[in-house]
C-alpha cells in the first residue's frame, strides 16, 4: 500500500470553508484510491474529529502557537505559528512522501529540517496577494497593519521557497502561472482542485430566487454582500436574493434587514446549502480578489443553473466559459433581471458539465499526483 503524510494547516473537518474543503476532499480521494494516510493537523479551536479516522491510518493533532508566541520578524505568522518538534520527529521517523497543505505548513521544509525530495507543497493561493486584499478591505487600523506586514513577509517567503527543492502543486491555473512565470518556480505543476463527489443532475425546475453564499464573517465576503445589496438588488425589488453562510457579521445582519427582497439564512448545514444551490435560478459569485479558486463557484457550476460572477472571481481559472461575467453594477442588475425570465436548458447544463469534468477529474488528478510522487521516489 502506498502511504503518505499529509500536514494540514487546520483540522479539515467539518469541511465548511474553502481551505478545509480542499484538504478534506484530497484526503477522501486518496483514501478512495487505496492510499494509506498519516494525517497531521494544527488545531486552534476545531478540536479532534473522529470522522477523520475513517479515512486515515493515523490522525495527529498539534496546538498552533497563536498570539505573540507564533510571531516572528522574518517568517510569516501563518508559517511561524505552525511548528511542532513532535510533528518534525514523526515526519522524519520514516521516508514516506509528505504533502504540505499550503505554504502555512512549510516551516521545516524552508529551514532544511525536512528532506525536500520527499515534500509536495499544495499551493492554495498566492498568499501575499490574498493578505494584501484583506488589508485593503479591513477597516480596523491594527488588523490592517497586521495584514500589510504579513503580506510583505509572505512576498519574500514565496520568492525564497522556489529554492527549497520541493515539488509544488498549484490547484488554480492563475496561481500556477504566477509562480512559474513571475517567481520562476522550476518544480511546479498544475494539479486542479480535488472536488467533492458530485452527482451532476440537471434541475428540471428551480425557484425564482438568486443565491449568494460564503463565510459571512470574512471581510471580502461582507464587501460582496454590501455590493449586491446596495448596488444590484436595491434596484430589483421584485427579485429575491438569499444570502446564506456561516457566522454572519453584525453588519451583514443589519444591512440585510433593510432590504425586503433579501433573506439571510445563517449557518446552514452542508445539505441545506447544497439544496439552496440546486433550487436557485441564479447562483451569484462575486469577489474583490483574484487569487486562488472559489470553491463555492465550482460547487454552483456543478450543481446549479445560471452562474453570474465578476471577472476577478474567474480570471485565469478556466471557468470563464461556464459563467456569465459582468463587472458593471448596472449591467449586473440588467443581467439578473433578464436571466430570471429565461429558462436554463439541459443542453447548456450538459455542455458545462462535460467541460468541467475534463478539468476536475478526481481519478485522473489523483493518478497524476501519485505519478509525481513515484517519479521523485525513483530519482
Amino acid at each position: 500500500m502506498q502511504q503518505v503524510h499529509i500536514v494540514c494547516f487546520d483540522v479539515p473537518y467539518p469541511a465548511n470553508y474553502g481551505g478545509a474543503i480542499a484538504c478534506f476532499n484530497l484526503i477522501k480521494a486518496l483514501h478512495k484510491a487505496g492510499v494509506g494516510i498519516h494525517l497531521h493537523c494544527f488545531d486552534y479551536g476545531r478540536g479532534k474529529q473522529t470522522v477523520l479516522n475513517e479515512y486515515c491510518l493515523h490522525v495527529y493533532y498539534y496546538k498552533r502557537n497563536t498570539g505573540l508566541s507564533g510571531m516572528s520578524f522574518n517568517v510569516p505568522y501563518i508559517v511561524h505559528s505552525r511548528k511542532s518538534k513532535e510533528l518534525l520527529e514523526r515526519l522524519n521517523a520514516d521516508n514516506l512522501p509528505v504533502i504540505l497543505e499550503g505554504i502555512h505548513c512549510t516551516y521545516y521544509l524552508q529551514n532544511g529540517k525536512l528532506n525536500a525530495k520527499r515534500c509536495f507543497v499544495r499551493l492554495h493561493n498566492v498568499e501575499s496577494d490574498y493578505y494584501h486584499v484583506l488589508a485593503k478591505s479591513e477597516p480596523k487600523f491594527f488588523k490592517r497593519l497586521y495584514y500589510n506586514t504579513e503580506s510583505g513577509l509572505l512576498k519574500k517567503y514565496e520568492a525564497q521557497m522556489k529554492n527549497s527543492g520541493a515539488q509544488f502543486l498549484a490547484i488554480a491555473l492563475n496561481d500556477f502561472l504566477y509562480f512559474k512565470n513571475k517567481l520562476q518556480y522550476k518544480n511546479i505543476s498544475y494539479l486542479p482542485l480535488i472536488i467533492d463527489d458530485y452527482q451532476p443532475a440537471f434541475n428540471e425546475s428551480t425557484e425564482k430566487f438568486c443565491l449568494y453564499h460564503g463565510n459571512l464573517c470574512v471581510n471580502e465576503n461582507i464587501k460582496a454582500v454590501e455590493y449586491l445589496a446596495n448596488s444590484v438588488f436595491r434596484f430589483l425589488p421584485d427579485i429575491q436574493l438569499i444570502v446564506a453562510g456561516k457566522e454572519p457579521d453584525a453588519s451583514v445582519i443589519s444591512l440585510l434587514a433593510k432590504h425586503r427582497n433579501i433573506k439571510l439564512i445563517p449557518d446552514p448545514t452542508a445539505a441545506e446549502m447544497l439544496a439552496l444551490v440546486k433550487k436557485a435560478h441564479i447562483n451569484i459569485s462575486y469577489s474583490v480578489n483574484k487569487t486562488g479558486i472559489k470553491l463555492k463557484l465550482v460547487e454552483s457550476l456543478f450543481n446549479g443553473n445560471f452562474c453570474v460572477t465578476n471577472s476577478l472571481t474567474v480570471k485565469g481559472t478556466e471557468l470563464e466559459p461556464y459563467c456569465i461575467i459582468t463587472d458593471d453594477a448596472g449591467h449586473f442588475t440588467d443581467t439578473v433581471r433578464y436571466l430570471m425570465q429565461k429558462p436554463f436548458t439541459r443542453y447548456a447544463y450538459d455542455k458545462r458539465i462535460k467541460g468541467l469534468q475534463e478539468i476536475y477529474n478526481n481519478e485522473l488528478n489523483i493518478y497524476k499526483l501519485l505519478r509525481l510522487i513515484q517519479t521523485r521516489d525513483d530519482n
